[in-house]
């Protein structure tokens, strides 16, 4: 597969709604997990589980960023001068 075909996959895989709606899922599970871990109670239950969970939505999160920075390049980062 040549460079070009396998950056035109990628970017259809980041662009995919089902790909879109999997990094809101995993937003919302660490917003449930962050709020977890302000609960003296749940550190206490399932810590060792909230930090898995937290560092694996990190992995996703930044997989996610390079995956966009790869496909995007420079065009991923807007020119700010261009608003006004």
């Amino acid at each position: 597969m040549t460079r070009f075909r396998r950056m035109h996959k990628l970017q259809s895989i980041i662009e995919s709604g089902t790909f879109q709606n999997f990094i809101i899922t995993v937003i919302v599970i660490n917003a449930i997990t962050i709020g977890l871990e302000t609960w003296p109670s749940a550190i206490n239950i399932a810590g060792g589980l909230l930090f898995v969970v937290d560092r694996a939505a990190l992995a996703i999160f930044v997989a996610e960023i390079l995956a966009k920075l790869v496909v995007y390049r420079l065009r991923f980062f807007p020119c700010r001068l261009e608003r006004f």
